[in-house]
């Protein structure tokens, strides 16, 4: 038996990794509309009408620009029987466009921290 990867005159096979699988293949394209409810810990909850009682988990790498109260397109990423999590893939309508706050001006750039009844837990970078 001839071992390839110690034979000098040919190249060793390369290997490549497979992508993991998702762990629920069902979960892979569903997309619901609904409603952003962010926490004070910076993740949210996208409420569905259509889902009662199972409100969808979004961490706040997965927000895509979307703030509290912001109708947006949620896709599941993983369910379980305890929770199902997704990340929002686009932002439909937001929910506020204007906002209050305090602006903190500097050289190259600004920000402002929004006041608390947008239930924003970042602020709004804006570039000079």
């Amino acid at each position: 038996m001839k071992n390839s990867h110690k034979d000098k005159n040919q190249t060793p096979e390369l290997r490549t990794k497979r992508k993991a699988e998702p762990k629920h293949s069902n979960a892979k394209m569903l997309v619901f509309e609904g409603i952003l409810d962010m926490n004070k810990h910076g993740y949210g909850f996208v409420i569905i009408e259509s889902r009662p009682g199972n409100d969808i988990i979004v961490r706040n790498n997965h927000l895509n620009t979307a703030i509290n109260r912001d109708t947006v397109l949620v896709q599941i990423t993983n369910e379980s029987k305890s929770k199902t999590e997704g990340k929002i893939i686009k932002v439909v309508k937001r929910a506020n466009e204007y906002f209050t706050g305090v602006a903190h001006v500097k050289k190259d750039f600004a920000f402002v921290l929004p006041d608390k009844k947008y239930g924003m837990t970042n602020d709004i970078f804006i570039p000079a």
